[in-house]
C-alpha cells in the first residue's frame, strides 16, 4: 500500500513539474522555466482561532482578507480553526500569505475566500486574468497556482475549495509588469519588464474553472515579446512627459530633463494580446533637490538653486548666493571637471552668515588671512547652460575674521557640495 501511495505521489509531483517546465502553452525556452523552491513564511503577529461545529459556520478573520465557509457536518463534534497571516514567498506574489489549518480531518470541502481588496492599488490589468491562489507544498517547498478557483471581480476576492487539514495559501500575479512603481529625479532611466512565473501565454482566466492540473511556479521569466502587442506612455505629447521606448518585453523610461509630468506620476501601459486591460505601472518624477549645501562645524547652511547664480567666465567657474541674512560666493580657477586647491588669485571662497555673533566671515585663507587652507574645489559636472554644475568643496581651515572689529576669530573646516543649474 505504501509502495503504491509513493508512485502516486510520484506522478503527480512529476505532471507538476512539467507543468512549469513544458507545456501546450510555452512561450519561451523551457529551461527557463524551473520550478522555485522557497522558504515557508516566517509567522506575522499572532493566530486567529475559531472554534466550530457540526453545523454550518462561516468566519472571517480580523482584517477581512480571508472568510472561511465550513459546511454543516464537515466534522464530529467540536473543531478548531486557525488562522495565522505569514510572509508570502510564492513566486509573483503580493501582499501577505495565511497559513490555514484545522485540527480535525474534513469530510466536506470548505471554501476559502481570499480577498484582494485591500491589494488593487498593487496589481493592474484583469485581476482575474494575472493573478489567483497560490498553495504550497511545505515539504517540497513549491508553490503551485490553483487553476480550480472562481474570481467573484464585484467582491473582489477568489474563492478556493478545498479539504485539506493545513496549508499555506498566497495570492499571487504571476503576469505583471514591473517595478509597478518607482520614484526618480528628473533625467532618469527606468527599465520596465512584463515577467511570467509559468510558460502560459494565455490568460489565466482562460485556465481557471478547466480540469487544468495545478501549475507549479518558477522564479521571475521575462515574457516572450510574441504576447506583447504594444507599450503606451499616457499624456506623452504633454510638457514634462518624458520618453518611452519599447523593446519587446521589456521598455525603457526616460525622464524630462527639467520639467514634471503635467500628471504625476507618470503612466505606463503594456498591452498583452488576448487580454482586455493593459499592464500598468507609475512613475513619480520627484523634483531635483539641487542647490549648494555645506557644513561649519556643526552648523548646516543650504542654499536653494534659485537663491544662487552660477555659471562660467572666461573659463573661470564662479557661484554667489544672496538670502539677505546669508551670502556668499565661490571662485575656481577651472570650470571642466576637475580639482582645484584654493588660492590667492581664482580659488577662492568667501561666507557671510547672519546667524553668529559677533558678525563674522570666513574665507578659505587663515591665520589672519596669511595662509592659504588645504583642501579644494572639486567639479564633477558641467553641464551646457540651463544644465547642472556639481561638484564638493573642502576647506580646512576656514578663517573667520570679526566684521565689526577686524580681528581674527581662529579657523573652522567647512566641508560641502553643489549641484546648480548653469545661468550662463
Amino acid at each position: 500500500m505504501k509502495k503504491q501511495l509513493f508512485c502516486t505521489f510520484l506522478c503527480i509531483y512529476t505532471l507538476l513539474f512539467v507543468a512549469c517546465s513544458k507545456n501546450d502553452h510555452e512561450t519561451g525556452n523551457n529551461s527557463d522555466y524551473k520550478p522555485s523552491k522557497r522558504p515557508i513564511g516566517e509567522t506575522i503577529g499572532s493566530a486567529e482561532q475559531f472554534t466550530f461545529g457540526s453545523a454550518y459556520s462561516s468566519f472571517s478573520s480580523q482584517n477581512g482578507e480571508i472568510r472561511i465557509d465550513i459546511p454543516a457536518q464537515t466534522i464530529d463534534g467540536t473543531g478548531i480553526l486557525t488562522i495565522q497571516k505569514i510572509k508570502n514567498t510564492s513566486p509573483g506574489g503580493v501582499g501577505d500569505a495565511f497559513r490555514i489549518s484545522f485540527d480535525k480531518q474534513l469530510s466536506k470541502p470548505v471554501t476559502v475566500q481570499f480577498s484582494y481588496e485591500d491589494k488593487l492599488d498593487s496589481l493592474s490589468g484583469n485581476v482575474e486574468c494575472t493573478g489567483g491562489i497560490a498553495i504550497q507544498d511545505t515539504v517540497a517547498g513549491f508553490w503551485a497556482l490553483q487553476t480550480k478557483v472562481a474570481f467573484a471581480t464585484g467582491g473582489n476576492y477568489v474563492s478556493y475549495n478545498t479539504t485539506a487539514k493545513k496549508f499555506d495559501m498566497a495570492f499571487t500575479q504571476p503576469v505583471r509588469l514591473t517595478p509597478a512603481f518607482k520614484t526618480v529625479r528628473p533625467l532618469t532611466d527606468v527599465r520596465f519588464s512584463v515577467v511570467s512565473n509559468m510558460p502560459v501565454s494565455d490568460p489565466l482566466c482562460s485556465l481557471y474553472g478547466t480540469d487544468r492540473s495545478p501549475i507549479l511556479l518558477c522564479d521571475d521569466v521575462l515574457a516572450e515579446s510574441t504576447i506583447i502587442d504594444r507599450w503606451e506612455l499616457l499624456n506623452r505629447e504633454s510638457e514634462g512627459a518624458g520618453a518611452l521606448t519599447p523593446n519587446g518585453s521589456q521598455a525603457t523610461y526616460k525622464t524630462s530633463a527639467y520639467e514634471l509630468p503635467v500628471i504625476n506620476p507618470a503612466t505606463i501601459l503594456v498591452f498583452l494580446k488576448h487580454y482586455t486591460r493593459p499592464l500598468i505601472a507609475k512613475v513619480f518624477v520627484q523634483p531635483e533637490v539641487s542647490g549648494l549645501k555645506f557644513s561649519i562645524g556643526n552648523r548646516q547652511y543650504s542654499f536653494n538653486d534659485d537663491a544662487i547664480e552660477a555659471g562660467l567666465v572666461h573659463g573661470k567657474f564662479e557661484m554667489s548666493w544672496d538670502l539677505g541674512a546669508h551670502s556668499g560666493s565661490l571662485t575656481s580657477r577651472g570650470g571642466s571637471p576637475g580639482t582645484y586647491n584654493w588660492d590667492n588669485n581664482f580659488t577662492q571662497f568667501l561666507f557671510v552668515p547672519g546667524d553668529m555673533t559677533p558678525q563674522q566671515a570666513f574665507q578659505h585663507l587663515y591665520n589672519d588671512g596669511l595662509i592659504v587652507s588645504a583642501g579644494q574645489v572639486k567639479i564633477t559636472k558641467v553641464g551646457a547652460v540651463g544644465q547642472k554644475i556639481t561638484g564638493t568643496l573642502e576647506i580646512s581651515n576656514a578663517g573667520s575674521t570679526n566684521l565689526e572689529t577686524s580681528a581674527y576669530l581662529g579657523d573652522r573646516k567647512i566641508v560641502g557640495s553643489f549641484n546648480v543649474m548653469r545661468d550662463y
